[in-house]
């Protein structure tokens, strides 16, 4: 297969991929539940971010405004939803094919790599989604810079590009340093054979991106959510309720309870000083979980040899694989090392790089938690570069026929997705219980003003302008005050109110509970749910 024939042959595969994940996502909307929360804030945000302003460097404005070009094309947030959940899984897929290619990683393990991916519990199951655009912007980041000789323009290149990144996730901001210090030490060491004048344009226009970005929007690690300490609090606070029993909420009642081992603290650094015996300890828990959070995120995968799919025919699949790798390991031992001594000259500058992308995930790993999405970039760059590494280089002719039938194939193996148990953020028994909730409320075509109280975690997002949120954690007086002082006119009863502490201690509640129509509200049953409307009449009376 000559050149011209071979690029060809991979557009053919892009275009298999894409197909493949058009298939995988099939029906996405009948069994995936919407996402509130941290999924849905983005959205929201992004839909409102001509009236909202600039976000805090923070908080992801890179991602919110992805959601805002979207949404000039898609008006309905729920359609919205799906739409960005499908390129999100789909995309980087495809990004990793043209990725390992563009390595000359042989087409076969390209398309293996690429598969396992693609059907893996990293790629759809994992929730929020921004780690995966981070991923898109790092795999496309990567695919320019192999057309780029120079180390240092690449360093160069690469600070930026991930500069971008830590607009949608911050801790990528420590990328962007690594490749400056980089950088800095390979002019030094290079000073006398660099040639400046090539080097000052692409330094100057660096440094005008940087100061750019950070008047605009701020330095991503700054900003008024204080992410990283937030994100250590939440997550030591549920490792310290698997540690001793606790009645508080680890993710809404984290600050009284990080209050007691780490006093005023309002850093990560600052928690260390003041007791590092317990930060250690939380960070040892943590890397214990590493093994069961990096083998789920990429081994774990859509079962497609056992029959029927369930969670533990997805685990024991993702065992399968595991011990394939290594007996195919052991088996091609000498043959991975001859490839590996070819290739690790001329790889070590992507090893180099591809440290400096995952650095950031791994020590979120350790230091916040064992979290999927930090797992995710780890997994997939861990897959590229061992690709890279320890493939043969050498050129393998495809045939046309064989080309062909790859992508059948590829496209064949490729699962329907269907309900399962690791869509954790589903509704009971396979109900879209979010969705239902808002057409529910929809339907009933308000336009009063509507102050929502509810414990889901923004269902207000996805109706009209006339709505808004008010949090169940953001009572902190007996409930008659809190109805009355912000003006609570709808109310979400569900089971996550329902068990709210806030709430299961309040009389009043109870009382208000027992007799809402002496309130003014009418009970409605949510068609599709376990949950009830309670609406003040005055809004549904016409």
């Amino acid at each position: 297969m000559n050149p011209s024939q071979a690029r060809l042959a991979d557009i053919a595969m892009v275009f298999a991929v894409v197909l493949a994940g058009i298939k995988l996502t099939y029906g996405l909307e009948r069994f995936l539940d919407i996402g509130l929360y941290d999924e849905s804030v983005y959205l929201y945000k992004g839909v409102m971010l001509a009236s909202l302003g600039i976000p805090p460097p923070d908080s992801g404005p890179l991602y919110k405004a992805w959601y805002w070009v979207l949404s000039l094309f898609v008006k309905d947030n729920i359609k919205l939803y799906y739409l960005n959940y499908r390129i999100m899984a789909i995309a980087p897929a495809v990004l990793l094919y043209c990725l390992m290619r563009t390595y000359r990683t042989p087409m076969v393990v390209s398309l293996v790599v690429t598969f396992f991916y693609l059907i893996s519990f990293g790629n759809l199951s994992v929730w929020p989604k921004p780690s995966h655009f981070a991923i898109v912007i790092a795999l496309a980041l990567f695919t320019i810079k192999r057309h780029i000789p120079s180390n240092s323009k690449s360093a160069l290149f690469l600070a930026g590009g991930t500069l971008l990144m830590s607009y949608a996730r911050p801790e990528f901001f420590m990328s962007y340093v690594m490749f400056i210090g980089f950088y800095i030490v390979y002019a030094i060491l290079k000073r006398r054979v660099m040639l400046w004048r090539e080097e000052l344009p692409a330094l100057i226009l660096l440094a005008v991106m940087s100061l750019s970005l950070f008047t605009i929007f701020g330095v991503p690690v700054s900003g008024e959510n204080n992410r990283s300490w937030n994100a250590f609090g939440q997550h030591f606070s549920l490792n310290l309720s698997k540690w001793q029993h606790t009645d508080k909420n680890p993710w809404l009642d984290w600050e009284t309870i990080v209050r007691e081992p780490f006093g005023d603290a309002h850093s990560v650094a600052g928690a260390f000083i003041i007791n590092p015996s317990a930060f250690i300890k939380h960070a040892g828990y943590n890397i214990v979980g590493l093994v069961h959070t990096v083998f789920g995120v990429f081994l774990m995968h859509f079962n497609v040899i056992l029959p029927s799919r369930t969670g533990a025919k997805f685990v024991m699949e993702g065992y399968v694989l595991a011990a394939l790798l290594i007996v195919a390991g052991f088996y091609f031992r000498k043959r991975l090392v001859r490839n590996f001594r070819e290739n690790f000259n001329e790889s070590k500058m992507i090893i180099l790089c591809s440290s400096f992308i995952v650095a950031p995930s791994l020590i979120s790993l350790v230091i916040i938690y064992p979290r999927y999405h930090y797992a995710l970039i780890v997994g997939v760059f861990a897959a590229f570069v061992a690709a890279v590494v320890f493939s043969l280089k050498a050129p393998q002719p495809i045939q046309k026929n064989a080309a062909i039938s790859y992508a059948l194939l590829f496209v064949l193996l490729t699962p329907y997705s269907s309900p399962n148990p690791y869509f954790n953020y589903t509704s009971n028994n396979g109900q879209l219980q979010n969705v239902e909730t808002i057409k529910f409320i929809r339907a009933l075509n308000i336009s009063k003003p509507v102050n929502m109280l509810e414990a889901e975690g923004g269902i207000a997002y996805y109706l009209g302008r006339n709505y808004g949120w008010i949090a169940d954690w953001s009572k902190n007086t007996g409930f008659y005050q809190f109805l009355k002082s912000n003006g609570i006119n709808m109310i979400v009863l569900s089971e996550a109110l329902h068990s709210d502490s806030r709430f299961a201690g309040d009389k009043q509640w109870q009382d208000f509970l027992s007799n809402p129509r002496g309130f003014g509200f009418i009970q409605l049953y949510v068609s599709g749910t376990t949950r009830q409307l309670l609406v003040q009449e005055y809004l549904i009376k016409q």
